[in-house]
């Protein structure tokens, strides 16, 4: 058993460059067992020669999206975003030809309010006016990049510290905000790996924001993944890191310096892209005169800042903590904590059945419902046999007028097959397997009437 825990861990790395935390390991025999049997496959071994055959893609890309971390928030690093607008881009505008469009990769984009909150503060100071900008946007997450395209958010977007500079560009539409069509305009997504980048991301880009990806890197790819960026980057060229990533070590072909509190990591001479100066011309030399360019020429390095923090010890409370909170909360009716304290704990624990039920229970309560049914699809990807979440998937269409979708989704927790697990630590919140079944009967019923209510059950419950 220990040898596909190892080799599932292997798997993550070289594929999209996690390196698993103890508790998502801890989960691995039971999800790659729960896997093998949802797929018919005769062995662990057997799924795990599949998730490397080019046929597994699909299968790879739905951990991938389980996995992976999507935490960010509207203006989560504005300090980061001022010195980006008042500072990075004026300089970069004093050089760069009439008419060259200002090139920025956000790499990691998650949900998209860090590439959106650039657009929004771009647009705030005039920059599309004066120049064009095109702003690229990317993750692995494909769940993730469906939501940050259609640009919609919970109206508890605007709840987190710093995130009310994005409220003249978010209407309210229902219990939703929606992104202001120039601010969509600005922004491109795409599916990108970071760990094996293609002809997509090639540059040269003027900015590269890389927040709070490294973290979950092992050091040496964290270094390998550096360098494709700094080869990615024009030769007078920013690249920004989140709040949790100083690093204790440089690849050779970057240097640090820093703008008030945000650190700015740019290119030096010894590493240069094709058909790019291989030194710093008279230009950068010019940007010593001017006020406030001045402060992102790259200066003899400053000490080194303190080194990375890794998430296991740069997160408090422990998961187990955001879980019982996450369980208490709900079971309490505070819908909005519970719903943080889950998506708190998903990152330490990403594999956690019960986990992503609390968090689709939370989401649906505050009437999410696509989100929340995504979270009940996720518990189902990892544990096929859970009827309560068949019943709950259902549930989310259900209430969203989805009806035919929603007999289909009744219609397979009637026909499932009850993986048995113990569910004790979801009492009160998550029915029993004789209920989920009952439930998807009779509601399989009233879905298919169309107009029918769902008996007993309202949208806040």
């Amino acid at each position: 058993m220990t040898a596909w825990r190892t080799a599932f861990a292997q798997l993550l790395e070289q594929t999209v460059g996690i390196a698993p935390q103890p508790t998502l390991l801890d989960r691995a025999e039971n999800f790659l067992a729960c896997r093998k049997a949802a797929l018919e496959l005769g062995s662990v071994d057997a799924y795990l020669d599949l998730l490397r055959a080019p046929n597994g893609n699909d299968e790879l890309q739905a951990i991938v999206n389980v996995v992976s971390v999507p935490k960010t928030s509207f203006f989560r690093y504005a300090e980061q975003i001022d010195r980006l607008v008042q500072d990075i881009v004026p300089a970069l505008h004093a050089r760069l030809p009439p008419g060259a469009p200002l090139r920025i990769w956000s790499t990691a984009c998650a949900t998209g309010e860090e590439p959106y909150s650039m657009a929004m503060a771009l647009l705030h100071a005039g920059w599309p006016q004066r120049r064009p900008v095109e702003i690229v946007a990317s993750d692995i997450n494909t769940d993730v990049l469906a939501r940050a395209r259609a640009g919609r958010y919970p109206t508890a977007a605007l709840a987190v510290p710093g995130a009310q500079a994005a409220r003249p560009f978010l209407a309210a539409v229902g219990a939703e905000l929606v992104v202001d069509a120039a601010v969509q305009k600005l922004v491109r997504f795409e599916r990108m790996n970071i760990v094996h980048l293609d002809a997509r991301a090639d540059g040269p880009w003027h900015v590269i924001v890389c927040a709070n990806v490294l973290i979950y890197f092992s050091p040496l790819r964290r270094q390998d993944v550096l360098a494709q960026l700094r080869d990615r980057m024009h030769v007078d060229g920013s690249l920004l890191l989140g709040g949790a990533e100083m690093l204790d070590r440089l690849p050779e072909g970057l240097a640090i310096s820093r703008i008030g509190d945000t650190f700015v990591y740019g290119r030096t001479a010894k590493v240069s892209l094709a058909g790019q100066a291989t030194t710093p011309g008279a230009d950068r030399a010019a940007r010593a005169k001017t006020t406030r360019a001045t402060r992102v020429q790259r200066p003899t390095p400053s000490p080194p800042p303190p080194p990375v923090r890794t998430p296991a010890t740069a997160r408090e409370p422990a998961g187990r903590d955001f879980w019982q909170q996450a369980v208490t909360l709900l079971a309490g009716g505070f819908h909005n904590e519970a719903a943080a304290a889950a998506a708190s704990a998903l990152e330490e624990d990403p594999l956690s059945v019960e986990l992503h039920f609390v968090r689709g229970r939370t989401l649906r309560a505050l009437g999410l419902l696509v989100e929340g049914e995504e979270a009940f699809r996720r518990a189902l990807f990892l544990d096929p046999g859970f009827l309560a979440a068949h019943y709950e998937v259902g549930l989310c269409l259900h209430l969203g007028g989805h009806h035919q979708r929603a007999a289909a989704a009744y219609d397979r927790g009637l026909r499932g097959k009850s993986s048995s697990q113990n569910r004790t630590s979801l009492d009160g919140i998550c029915v029993s397997d004789d209920i989920a079944r009952y439930l998807c009967q009779e509601n399989r019923v009233r879905a298919l009437r169309r107009d029918a209510p769902i008996s007993g059950v309202s949208r806040r419950t």
